[in-house]
């Protein structure tokens, strides 16, 4: 079966997008088939997450996962795929790698609020993880009270990713001071 559109619902009838919290998981495909949509989809996502997991830290880690990100979307990954793809994208671009040093954070980011920082980490991510996976069951329950959240969700979204990317460097800060002076965060 062909796609009337280029904007399609991975939740096909009869979920209405109007009435459904997720909106029917809202995507976009160039794919002339929802069959090979849905296969590409799913092959496209595990090169992503095998990307992510072995090579992201490689020279161009950060380029290869924004590409693969675009990629999944244009084969029906979803929207949601395509926010995060791009994210974790840029945060590699940016030169952000695992296990090097984070002097531009060091001397950028306030000692008090280094602090803060580091106690939030690892919680905002544990709830924020929490809720991601809590809200399928949440919006099943109480699917109105969802449908009036979505765009507060969407706001929240972006900010608490960027929290928990900086809550992470202050704490990787700490540990890297504390390796070299362990007296420096007493």
């Amino acid at each position: 079966m062909a796609p009337s559109a280029l904007w399609i619902n991975a939740i096909g009838p009869p979920c209405q997008p109007a009435t459904a919290w997720h909106a029917c998981e809202p995507a976009f495909t160039l794919l002339p088939s929802f069959l090979v949509t849905g296969v590409l989809a799913m092959v496209v996502a595990v090169v992503v997450l095998i990307w992510s997991a072995a090579f992201v830290q490689r020279d161009h880690g950060g380029v290869v996962l924004l590409l693969l990100a675009i990629l999944l979307f244009v084969v029906g990954g979803g929207f949601y795929t395509l926010f995060f793809g791009v994210f974790a994208g840029i945060a590699g671009i940016a030169g952000i790698k695992i296990g090097a040093p984070l002097p531009w954070w060091r001397a950028h980011l306030p000692t008090g609020t280094a602090r803060v920082m580091v106690r939030l980490w690892p919680w905002i991510l544990i709830a924020y993880l929490a809720w991601v996976s809590a809200s399928w069951f949440v919006g099943a329950a109480f699917g109105d009270l969802m449908l009036r959240l979505a765009q507060v969700n969407a706001l929240a979204t972006p900010v608490l990713l960027v929290l928990i990317l900086v809550t992470s460097f202050a704490y990787d800060t700490q540990t890297e001071m504390e390796t070299k002076d362990p007296e420096s965060f007493d």
